[in-house]
């Protein structure tokens, strides 16, 4: 899928995004874009800053849209995405020559086959938040990712960003993982 028609596919959620409805007080989206990246390293030099840290005081989730979710429920997809209070990532992924692929002969998660957009969510704290503030912002990614599935619970994780509470179910054959 070009840029191009990746825009076209993005469009109408941004739109939304980008809305003056908001209530007082929400969360507002003043400016809403798309950046083409050539490579995942221009993208990696442009995003994440050169800190030479070892590691971040984090806890995230994500969840693959497919793209008919983006297309016909784009509405709803804001509802979810613009309360987040922590960090929202949404990378569109276009499908590309994975969905094209007979399935029986690739070892890939099912849902990128659909997939039109990977979103990550998460909430970071300082090294000196107390036990009980770093449990608030794990419960407050669990209930979001909750939120996210909802969007598409027939859909999955990127395979290690799933949240814990996914991630545990590994066994079972309706995890993040095993659609």
């Amino acid at each position: 899928m070009s840029w191009e028609a990746a825009n076209r596919t993005i469009q109408p959620y941004l739109v939304q995004a980008v809305a003056d409805d908001a209530p007082e007080g929400s969360f507002m989206v003043r400016r809403a874009e798309t950046v083409e990246f050539p490579t995942f390293w221009t993208f990696h030099k442009a995003v994440v800053p050169p800190t030479g840290q070892v590691g971040v005081n984090l806890v995230g989730a994500s969840w693959l849209l497919p793209r008919t979710v983006i297309q016909e429920d784009h509405g709803r997809v804001a509802d979810v995405l613009l309360p987040n209070p922590g960090l929202t990532f949404y990378m569109l992924v276009a499908g590309g020559q994975v969905s094209k692929v007979d399935p029986s002969r690739a070892g890939l998660n099912p849902a990128w086959r659909k997939a039109g957009a990977h979103v990550v969510i998460a909430s970071l704290w300082p090294d000196s938040a107390t036990n009980a503030e770093i449990q608030e912002e794990r419960n407050m990614i669990r209930e979001r990712s909750k939120d996210l599935r909802t969007l598409a619970p027939e859909s999955g994780a990127y395979f290690n960003e799933s949240h814990i509470s996914s991630a545990l179910s590994l066994v079972t054959t309706t995890s993040s993982f095993w659609v």
